[in-house]
């Protein structure tokens, strides 16, 4: 049965009999809450309960929005689709959060913004109020179609808008852009992801004040710097972070260079042996960057252009990189080289891989000690990007959460991996992750 189908077609008959053919009206708040309140009414079963928000602090008001009019559709129902998912004051993680729902809770999508990527919905709390708030679209399943709702516009005051092109004007597309306001107590950041005309924007709250920075954090496997195995293909970044005022008053442009040369190499550790799924950057001396990493050889192709550069391994958790080896590249591809494992010494690498959410178990040596976590998106490909899921182990007695040092004596270790913020919107769906240690 459809969620919300009686007090929908309610909701359509009475704004179609409301409207003219050009202005139909625009549902208030109020109208909304109580369109949510006689369906929660009208069914059998209870309504999901709510999860402890994971923000405690007061929601800052969002900023005064003008809306497009509802056609004649009206808001649409839905539900949600993750295990767990934060409701926020505003159209992005830079907003509080009002509440966190479990997955299959109930939702009632009223507004949209321009890219479609965060939509307005009310939902039903644990104490029966009807809550107002933005969720990220990528998580919501909704009953129509989302161009039917209106558009929230926030002022230009509120916004971080920028574009990533090439040298040669092209627009570049699915590039995911991080926007981070740190403060003294933690470190605020949404991310979003370019357009097909290379354009993204990102909104902020009210009350954000100060300076924020902005940079490239992955890129997708639709963008057309990348191959077919999302690696990095004919390109190499020149500009791709700044710092900007809030109210952005610079305009924001991240460079691609098209070049025709490749590095190509492999990563070994301490007894030679080749490492698979081993991320590797390039920096020439202008600041150009280049990445890849190393196939199931542990071999690696990057694209490079002509200069000097030093080629490094990297890992995020933990956060470690090799030392630099430093070449000079003239108007043709140099030869092979070889790179050290960030790692240091060799690492063993259970085989299999863990789904969301789900439970293995590996078997160590006495004295284990977690060496490292690799995470891997829908497509297999090894994520170039700062934010990492985190993963559980335990042993029945004693629980980690990586990445805290983890030792153990040895025997059986049970792990799971979850998503640490649900409203983290496209495009690294990490599903996967090989786990590295040491005995």
């Amino acid at each position: 049965m459809k969620l919300y189908n009686f007090v929908l077609s309610l909701v359509v008959i009475s704004l179609m009999a409301a409207c003219t053919p050009t202005t139909p009206p625009t549902p208030s708040e109020g109208d909304i809450q109580t369109a949510i309140a006689k369906t929660q009414a009208a069914k059998k079963s209870p309504t999901a309960t709510t999860v402890s928000p994971t923000q405690t602090e007061t929601p800052q008001p969002t900023a005064t929005p003008t809306s497009t009019p509802f056609p004649s559709s009206g808001p649409i129902a839905g539900y949600i689709n993750a295990f767990f998912l934060n409701l926020r004051s505003g159209p992005s993680t830079l907003f509080n959060v009002i509440g966190t729902y479990e997955e299959r809770t109930e939702v009632l999508a009223s507004a949209r913004v321009a890219e479609n990527d965060w939509i307005e919905v009310g939902v039903e709390d644990q104490n029966g109020e009807i809550q107002i708030g933005w969720m990220a679209a990528v998580y919501l399943d909704l009953e129509g179609n989302v161009n039917g709702l209106p558009v929230v516009t926030f002022p230009e005051s509120l916004t971080v808008r920028g574009r990533i092109q090439d040298t040669e004007g092209q627009p570049v597309g699915d590039i995911t852009i991080a926007v981070v306001y740190p403060t003294q107590d933690i470190e605020l950041r949404t991310n979003v992801i370019s357009n097909p005309q290379g354009e993204f924007v990102a909104y902020l709250p009210q009350d954000l004040l100060g300076t924020l920075f902005v940079q490239i954090a992955g890129r997708g496997c639709n963008s057309p710097v990348v191959d077919e195995s999302c690696q990095l293909n004919g390109y190499i970044q020149l500009e791709d972070r700044t710092n900007i005022s809030i109210p952005q008053q610079t305009e924001i442009v991240f460079l691609y260079e098209p070049v025709s040369l490749t590095l190509p190499g492999r990563v070994i550790d301490s007894n030679g042996i080749p490492i698979p799924g081993v991320f590797l950057a390039a920096v020439r001396d202008d600041g150009a960057k280049s990445f890849g990493f190393t196939d199931q050889n542990g071999e690696f192709r990057i694209p490079i252009g002509e200069g000097m550069w030093g080629v490094y391994s990297f890992s995020f958790d933990p956060a470690g990189e090799s030392q630099r080896v430093y070449l000079t590249v003239a108007n043709t591809s140099p030869e092979p080289i070889e790179i050290s494992s960030p790692f240091g010494e060799s690492a063993q690498i259970p085989g299999g891989t863990t789904s969301d959410n789900a439970v293995l178990s590996i078997v160590v040596g006495e004295k284990a000690v977690l060496r490292g976590i690799r995470s891997y998106n829908n497509a297999g490909v090894p994520v170039m990007g700062i934010r990492e899921p985190r993963v559980i182990f335990y042993t029945g007695e004693e629980v980690w959460i990586y990445p805290t040092p983890i030792t153990t004596d040895g025997g059986t270790i049970y792990y799971k991996v979850y998503d640490p913020d649900m409203n983290y919107p496209v495009p690294l769906y990490i599903r996967d992750i090989d786990i590295a240690i040491q005995s």
